[in-house]
């Protein structure tokens, strides 16, 4: 199996199910596995489309 060697992490899926779409085919998968190959790197972060950075807050609640 093809891993892509610059890059933070990958993992790895056995596909479950499959569905139609369109011209297209929806691949569903079951984690199995993966690696982290950048432990110290900085993850990618996007929320409410934004672009952000993952900031460590040791000891304190998020909510």
């Amino acid at each position: 199996m093809p891993v892509l060697l610059d890059c933070l992490a990958n993992i790895e899926c056995r596909v479950v199910a499959t569905y139609p779409a369109g011209d297209h085919v929806l691949f569903i998968g079951e984690v199995v596995g993966g690696s982290l190959l950048k432990p110290d790197a900085d993850p990618l972060v996007i929320r409410d489309w934004e672009w952000g950075r993952y900031v460590k807050t040791e000891g304190k609640n998020p909510g």
